[in-house]
């Protein structure tokens, strides 16, 4: 097979059309990083003042942490508009930050889900004890 036949994936540049629809998922995957890192700020700072403020210290972080994945993502994908030559290369680490954000979320409904079944069966076992 001819090498000099295919195309080299990373010279696509991406049409207006395209560049419109990237920016505007750029923008609001940057309006929620900086509403997820304000929240995580918040949390932390209301851990100082609670009950229990190791749990808000790690909400906090955790928040703060996927706000700062999606903020790379929108950099990303904004530099896929703003810039020329690496259009494929901007998106697919905007596409790498996305899934990692994602994947931070998943794991930690995940682990949520997992705790409360055990308080839930801690509890019906106490309850069915006494």
């Amino acid at each position: 097979m001819d090498d000099t036949a295919m195309p080299d994936a990373g010279s696509h540049e991406f049409g207006s059309r395209e560049n419109e629809i990237i920016g505007r998922a750029a923008t609001w995957i940057g309006y929620w990083s900086w509403i997820a890192i304000l929240s995580g700020i918040l949390s932390g700072l209301g851990g100082l003042v609670s009950e229990d403020p190791i749990g808000s210290l790690i909400m906090g972080t955790i928040y703060v942490i996927v706000g700062a994945y999606f903020r790379g993502a929108a950099t990303s994908m904004r530099d896929v508009v703003s810039t020329a030559g690496n259009d494929v290369d901007h998106l697919m680490t905007a596409l790498d930050r996305l899934s990692s954000a994602f994947k931070v979320m998943v794991l930690l409904v995940f682990i949520g889900v997992v705790l409360a079944l055990l308080v839930a069966i801690i509890l019906a076992v106490g309850f069915a004890a006494s």
